[in-house]
């Protein structure tokens, strides 16, 4: 039976030194792991996750990761990129015995993020690098990964062709690596499946963490937010604080939330709409003057053609419009932390039968 949600697998390139040979390794466990994966009668994405796009300075967050109050953006981007996954496939080379500092650093910067999920290892060195996945397994251990107990350990000599020590060479693993491989995936995709479950049901027996009620009742002092407690108080700050984050992070793609809205409504209208039907669309969230402002400045960076009738996007309106969904999508992982889809379901089905409740429209386009 297939999963109602993927089983998302990340395969961490760890290394970010100049030279490195851990992306074409990288690459190679994620070919192996998408052939075994059609396989499976779970739905299952593997995805690459390279730290060096992270960008990541030496740990700078003033409050430790496990109390979740991340102060950096690189850091609330960072947690948004892993938040997502069920599991993790490290490929990293050995250091002195260890892992790349990078690496480290990278882990060190989250907590909730890596908990309770599983994770597979792939390293090379002139020992295969076992040394590294030794303390590797360590580290994950105390953020709550489980560690599967099949590893590929790739040796320098034997799976790598290498003339310049400062270049990269070429992979040419050993063909029982791929078996070695499918083996840490069966484990990696049973492990993550059941974790999944875990946290989805976090807090639902005894002894298996707090209780929802608990955790809240932590949140806010020991008490229990009190059922009178005004919820348009909340939507209120709600609706501040994502408005506020989301106006922030589309502005570092260059976009303004309106222009987003208005490349949106011309995503859903290929053949093009009346400046008109999209304010009249557009107009809840916004006033008319912002968005006639939003398809003014939208025409002058050539996302769209504006005829005076019709709005079209242009090539350079859909590749803006893509930077804006892939913004949004990690906008929706950074809100979703800690909340369950269904919480997050029936969050939004009390919200509109409040407002439904006190005479207003519950609508959204």
């Amino acid at each position: 039976m297939v999963t109602e949600y993927p089983i998302r697998i990340a395969v961490v390139i760890g290394s970010t030194r100049p030279g490195r040979r851990s992306p074409m390794v990288a690459e190679w466990v994620r070919d192996v792991a998408v052939e075994h994966a059609s396989k499976d009668s779970r739905a299952v994405e593997i995805e690459l996750v390279d730290i060096a796009d992270a960008a990541l300075p030496l740990l700078d967050e003033p409050i430790p990761a496990a109390v979740g109050e991340y102060q950096n953006e690189h850091t609330r981007r960072w947690a948004a990129r892993i938040a997502g996954f069920d599991g993790f496939i490290f490929v990293t080379p050995e250091y002195n015995h260890s892992v790349p500092a990078s690496l480290k650093n990278a882990i060190d910067y989250l907590y909730d993020e890596w908990t309770d999920k599983a994770a597979g290892f792939v390293s090379y060195g002139t020992n295969g690098g076992i040394r590294a996945v030794e303390h590797l397994r360590n580290t994950l251990a105390e953020v709550k990964v489980a560690g599967v107990r099949s590893q590929v350990a790739l040796g320098l000599f034997n799976d790598f062709k290498i003339n310049d020590i400062a270049e990269p060479g070429t992979f040419t693993p050993g063909e029982h690596h791929v078996d070695v491989a499918t083996r840490m995936m069966d484990e990696l995709l049973d492990w993550a499946t059941a974790l999944r479950g875990l946290r989805e049901r976090a807090g639902a027996e005894p002894g298996q963490g707090q209780t929802e009620s608990e955790e809240v009742k932590n949140r806010h002092g020991g008490m229990q937010p009190p059922l009178n407690q005004p919820i348009g108080f909340w939507t209120a700050h709600a609706g501040e604080a994502i408005r506020t984050r989301t106006r922030g992070v589309l502005a570092e793609i260059g976009m303004s939330q309106p222009e987003w809205w208005l490349l949106h409504q011309l995503s859903l209208r290929p053949s093009g709409a009346s400046p008109s039907a999209v304010i009249e669309t557009i107009g809840p969230n916004d006033t008319d003057e912002a968005i006639e402002g939003a398809i003014g400045t939208a025409e002058e960076k050539r996302w769209l053609v504006n005829d005076g009738a019709v709005l079209r996007w242009t090539d350079a309106g859909a590749a803006q419009f893509k930077r804006g969904q892939d913004a949004q999508g990690e906008l929706q992982a950074e809100r979703m932390q800690g909340i369950s889809k269904d919480d997050y379901v029936t969050t939004i089905e009390v919200l509109q039968r409040t407002i439904e409740n006190v005479g207003g429209h519950a609508w959204h386009w």
